[in-house]
């Protein structure tokens, strides 16, 4: 059986999503686990596969703002949206501007509350 990418990487929940149910074999030979059809409830459904959390990587190969949307609402946090053939979407948790001890704890609250920088990093 011949596979792409993300199976040979290792991936175990490869979801493909067509609007053309036709193409599900198609999709499974190349590896897909499950194959969907596009919908409003797409990241719902996606999320009851992956125990709530989404998708470590969504690739999008079509395009279209809606489907932009669609791959990027399907991401679990932290996760990475790919869009083929555009700039790709990168998100980021937040820009560490502080490394901080448990001791500094209350100062760096302090800091927040003041409006100081943005994120503390606690390292012990």
């Amino acid at each position: 059986m011949r596979r792409q990418g993300a199976r040979l990487a290792g991936a175990g929940l490869v979801v493909a999503v067509d609007p053309a149910p036709s193409r599900a074999p198609l999709a499974r030979r190349f590896g897909a686990t499950e194959v969907l059809e596009p919908s409003t409830t797409l990241a719902k459904r996606v999320r009851a596969l992956t125990e709530s959390r989404g998708m470590d990587h969504a690739i999008e190969c079509v395009g279209r703002g809606s489907t932009i949307r669609s791959a990027w609402s399907c991401t679990r946090r932290g996760g990475h949206t790919t869009v083929v053939g555009l700039g790709s979407i990168t998100g980021t948790l937040g820009l560490v501007t502080d490394r901080i001890g448990l001791a500094d704890v209350g100062a760096a609250f302090d800091r927040m509350r003041a409006g100081q920088g943005a994120r503390r990093l606690i390292v012990f």
